[in-house]
């Protein structure tokens, strides 16, 4: 789903809503797996923050952050 996301900050959302229609037909996700789901996303670019350019990957982060809302709609629609 981070991959969706350009350095430029454009989210490809036509793109993560077919994702997510195809994995949620696949799995039920909880509702504790449904809050989770957020920090799912971030984990992957967490953990190479360091690796590239960080100023970029931070603003990545924030953006989805501040679209948590959003992003989370995604799974439960």
């Amino acid at each position: 789903m981070f991959g969706l996301l350009s350095d430029e900050l454009a989210f490809n959302w036509t793109a993560a809503k077919a994702l997510m229609k195809a994995y949620c037909s696949q799995i039920t996700l909880t509702s504790e797996e449904t809050d989770l789901f957020i920090y799912a996303i971030l984990f992957l670019p967490s953990n190479y923050i360091l690796m590239g350019d960080t100023e970029i990957k931070l603003k990545r982060i924030h953006w989805v952050l501040q679209h948590e809302h959003q992003i989370k709609a995604l799974v439960t629609s």
